[in-house]
């Protein structure tokens, strides 16, 4: 183990959750500073060293809770991981869309898969989001080819951890640990408050924390990518909003 991770973690209480909190708004564990287009496996490599390391240093509860989190990133990946072709339009919407898509391609085929990946974590996520919010979720990932939960590209080629990601890891850390106060109620159940997580979102991408490594020019793209689509989300939402006026 690195001198730098055991300094890292032979802090005080506080000092730990500061430095939890910095890996997660990083979106990456020490070592994989660049994740990018092909490096979903070295993130995931970087991440269960981060989780060894805490168990050598004793932090069993913090290890335990990331090794949760990153089964979950596991699990949506490789549901998703496929070469696929070119999704046709259709004059199908949001879920509708989704189920015209599956039925034309077939359950096995691996474009079905991924639309499959993106529906499962968009619910694991957002279980009580408005039908509407979701549809429209739905209909823009297909349109722009990413799970942006995930981070996954629906045809599995490119990857990053998505700022939708962090802050639900993030989140589930601080019910884990009764930090209520850091807890939205009705997380994701109204337009509004899915509004105020992209704009949370989009505040994190813009404003890096201090001390951040570079990111490649690959994995800054993919941010890039990201934060067009919560601010074209946010527009498709704000028209949603009674009295919304463009």
């Amino acid at each position: 183990m690195s001198l730098a991770v055991q300094s890292n973690f032979l802090q005080t209480t506080d000092n730990k959750t500061q430095r939890f909190n910095r890996s997660m708004m990083d979106a990456k564990p020490n070592g994989c500073a660049n994740v990018g287009l092909h490096e979903r496996q070295d993130f995931i490599n970087a991440f269960q060293k981060e989780i060894a390391d805490m168990r050598t240093l004793g932090e069993y509860g913090l290890a335990g809770f990331l090794e949760n989190n990153l089964g979950l990133y596991e699990k949506f990946g490789a549901a998703d991981e496929a070469v696929i072709g070119q999704a046709e339009n259709t004059k199908a919407y949001g879920k509708s869309r989704l189920e015209e898509l599956a039925k034309r391609y077939g359950e096995d085929n691996p474009y079905t898969k991924a639309l499959r990946g993106l529906e499962k974590s968009f619910d694991a996520t957002f279980p009580n989001a408005p039908k509407d919010v979701k549809d429209a979720w739905i209909d823009m990932s297909i349109d722009s080819g990413m799970n942006e939960i995930t981070g996954i590209s629906l045809d599995g080629k490119h990857s990053h951890i998505s700022q939708i990601l962090v802050q639900k890891a993030v989140r589930d850390y601080h019910i884990q640990h009764g930090n209520y106060l850091y807890v939205e109620d009705g997380w994701g159940e109204s337009i509004e408050s899915m509004m105020n997580i992209l704009k949370q979102a989009i505040s994190d991408i813009d404003n890096p924390l201090q001390g951040e490594p570079a990111h490649s020019a690959e994995a800054q793209k993919l941010r890039e990518n990201e934060e067009n689509f919560y601010v074209e989300f946010l527009e498709r939402m704000g028209w949603m909003m009674p009295g919304y006026n463009k």
